[in-house]
């Protein structure tokens, strides 16, 4: 269909394609409200070497840094110090090209999830698996975050209005198209016949047992058809019918 004729429909059917885009505002923000939150905190362990003329080799400390970061060993020592259930999941990783191990923890709770990541990073810097000449360090601890993580209202609110404007479009040309097909179920159903034309120039047609007459382009309604007998001006004899 023609981007003409589908902003044509959006425009005749503007109400019912606004109500479908608030319906769909509406649900976007019940899903916000319903949907359990999970916040995200961040603290970031450095690795560094304080032997003169030693190098550290990155590719292979920060990933042991990342496997020791999940163990149980190290996640029940950071849990002794957030009482209380899991307070989330615990994902570590390396920055590229960097001595930096980000330590992220996952939760529904902010102030336990930021606790509970400083502790991991803790333990890390405690148990240090590394060669004696690395030393690490916390050079930035979590913090409770305001925002959820997830669901994020920065990525559901758009997404929701561009699904919203999918749906009006396609609401409202739906709905035109029904309306074509009612309209042209309902002329095939009612053809329109010529009965008789006048000799003035005056043609008679019946649709649906409508009597219709027109004459130099002006079509007059005068009634259903009453005993087989055309509706005519005063003083006619009545129209007989052409098959």
């Amino acid at each position: 269909m023609d981007q003409a004729l589908w902003l044509r429909a959006v425009w005749r059917y503007r109400v019912f394609a606004a109500l479908i885009f608030a319906l769909v505002l509406i649900a976007t923000f019940v899903y916000l409200l319903i949907t359990p939150k999970s916040y995200q905190s961040v603290s970031f362990i450095a690795g560094s070497s304080f032997s003169a003329g030693v190098t550290v080799d990155v590719d292979r400390v920060l990933p042991t840094l990342a496997q020791l970061a999940t163990s149980d060993e190290v996640r029940s020592a950071a849990r002794r110090t957030v009482p209380g259930p899991v307070p989330g999941q615990i994902a570590a990783n390396p920055l590229q090209n960097t001595l930096l191990l980000q330590v992220a923890v996952t939760g529904p709770d902010p102030a336990r999830v930021a606790r509970y990541s400083n502790a991991v990073s803790q333990q890390l810097i405690n148990r240090n698996p590394l060669p004696s000449f690395v030393r690490l360090s916390l050079v930035q601890a979590a913090v409770p975050e305001p925002s959820p993580a997830s669901p994020s209202a920065k990525v559901v609110l758009p997404l929701g209005a561009l699904v919203g404007v999918a749906l009006a479009v396609v609401g409202a040309n739906g709905r035109n198209r029904l309306h074509e097909y009612r309209v042209s179920s309902t002329a095939a159903a009612h053809p329109v016949r010529t009965l008789s034309r006048h000799p003035s120039g005056r043609s008679v047609t019946m649709t649906g047992g409508t009597i219709t007459q027109s004459q130099s382009g002006q079509p007059r309604t005068n009634g259903p058809l009453s005993r087989g007998l055309l509706a005519t001006e005063p003083g006619e004899a009545p129209a007989s019918r052409e098959d």
